[in-house]
């Protein structure tokens, strides 16, 4: 806590991230309010993963958005619910120290 508050003096710009307990915390300690992000669902991460590795991979051909489409499914397919839960998180940002 201590090196936040002095980083929150200076310009330095950043993103914290941190488990739903100490959120609390940090807001009192940083004097900003935390954003919290919202889980994925399921339909949401395929989307997102698929998406993501079809522009890294500049995937332009249909038949492989298809292919990519359908290894994201099964890649999820492998976790449990409860394991996917680790894509939220709450945050805190500042944009220009303070």
């Amino acid at each position: 806590m201590r090196l936040l508050r002095i980083l929150k003096s200076t310009q330095v710009k950043g993103l914290i991230t941190t488990r739903t307990y100490a959120k609390t915390e940090l807001e009192d300690a940083l004097g900003m309010f935390a954003y919290t992000l919202n889980r994925f669902n399921e339909e949401q991460h395929n989307e997102f993963l698929a998406k993501f590795w079809i522009d890294r991979l500049n995937v332009k051909e249909s038949t492989q958005k298809q292919k990519i489409d359908k290894f994201t499914e099964e890649l999820l397919s492998h976790f449990k619910p409860h394991e996917r839960r680790r894509f939220s998180r709450n945050c805190i940002t500042s944009t220009n120290g303070g």
